[in-house]
């Protein structure tokens, strides 16, 4: 089977890529084509992507977020020439909702990572700290520049997502947490559990361990 997987960044960032990095051989060894697309961002770091778009520079790179031209583009030739069997999507960002359109014609699966652009309760966690006057991310607390913005995402972003989601075929969450949320937001999904490779068990001394601490995630700070 040849399979197009689609991811935001093309280097090990965060979980989603190195997962993606990770899986690539695991695919391999099942006799599967695996070609990844992403963006071009961060060149002077490794790559592990076989196709690359590129990103509107500066300020200007604001006004395509709904329309990357590159990236559609891209995707169009890509999709051309590579036939995939199915494309599995693992975060657009860059890419923008507009390549969604591109795959009528493909299976198509979205493996939703995080709350995005195109949720409706977790709409203003993509925006940054300095639309908020407090930090409190409601409305209430939006400033005029976290307005604009979210007029924008609200009723041109989105809209653009949701108009793509029509040739999605099945999407996936990794956690009962963001399955419940989507489900919430209209948007029905399969939750499938996320994997993991382990390591070679080896036994703790217990006699020379004092205090314990084990932790399963990310530290991050709280936007409550």
């Amino acid at each position: 089977m040849k399979i197009l997987r689609i991811v935001c960044l093309g280097y090990k960032a965060g979980g989603i890529e190195n997962g993606i990095a990770l899986m690539q051989p695991l695919f391999e060894e099942r006799g599967h084509i695996v070609k990844i697309f992403a963006s071009e961002t961060r060149p002077d770091l490794p790559h592990f992507n076989h196709y690359s778009y590129k990103i509107p520079p500066g300020g200007i790179g604001k006004i395509f977020y709904s329309f990357n031209p590159y990236s559609y583009i891209t995707l169009k030739n890509v999709l051309k020439e590579f036939q995939p069997d199915i494309v599995d999507i693992n975060g657009l960002g860059h890419a923008s909702p507009s390549i969604l359109f591109l795959l009528k014609k493909y299976p198509t699966v979205f493996t939703i990572h995080g709350s995005e652009g195109f949720t409706k309760s977790r709409l203003m966690w993509c925006f940054p700290v300095s639309d908020f006057k407090h930090r409190e991310y409601n409305l209430d607390d939006l400033n005029f520049i976290g307005k604009l913005r979210y007029v924008y995402h609200q009723y041109v972003n989105r809209p653009l997502y949701w108009f793509g989601f029509r040739n999605v075929d099945i999407f996936i969450t990794l956690s009962h947490y963001m399955h419940r949320l989507m489900e919430g937001d209209g948007i029905h999904n399969k939750y499938v559990p996320n994997g993991t490779i382990l390591l070679d068990y080896k036994p703790l001394q217990k006699k020379n361990i004092t205090n314990t601490l084990v932790y399963a995630g990310r530290l991050k700070k709280s936007r409550a």
